[in-house]
């Protein structure tokens, strides 16, 4: 399992939770802490092949955005990407700077991409959902599947926004 940084790690890291299950958790910080995600992910891809199992990488959207042309990569390897896409940064809506006028255009940065064109061009099987039960039936037609599989969750990043402060105040409470 390779994360990505943003809110794809601090997730994983808050609400994963723990199990039985022996999971081989990967991430990468790059440069500008979205750099080089996704060809760390198809690198280690690559690096498993002979390995059982899958690899499955969690990426935010402009994480994926910021290194596409690592997909050219993806004709190679075996891999699940998890796009978690709010439409820009919206780990940034956490900070002080989210109540600043020029918020949205220099920190939430959207880019308003159209995923299931990049799948398309870069030849990937992909799905889009909305909810728990649609990505659960993603995912378990993607571990049937070859190739690079890219599953994109669409995020309403006020409502995300909510339900972290919603969480972070029930545990403060406790």
């Amino acid at each position: 399992l390779f994360s990505s940084n943003s809110m794809a790690i601090r997730d994983l890291d808050s609400f994963s939770g723990n199990g039985s299950n022996n999971l081989r958790l990967m991430a990468n910080r790059g440069v500008s802490g979205i750099d080089g995600n996704l060809s760390t992910l198809l690198g280690l891809a690559a690096a498993n092949a002979s390995a059982p199992g899958i690899t499955l990488g969690l990426i935010g959207d402009l994480a994926l955005f910021h290194d596409m042309n690592a997909l050219l990569m993806a004709r190679e390897v075996e891999a699940i990407i998890v796009l978690f896409n709010n439409n820009g940064g919206s780990i940034f809506k956490h900070l002080p700077q989210a109540g600043l006028p020029e918020f949205e255009r220099t920190w939430q940065t959207p880019t308003n991409l159209d995923f299931a064109t990049v799948a398309q061009l870069y030849h990937l099987d992909y799905q889009h959902v909305c909810d728990n039960d649609a990505f659960a039936e993603a995912l378990k037609g993607a571990l049937q599947q070859s190739g690079v599989r890219l599953i994109e969750v669409a995020i309403d990043a006020e409502t995300s926004l909510q339900a972290h402060r919603h969480y972070w105040q029930a545990v403060a409470a406790e």
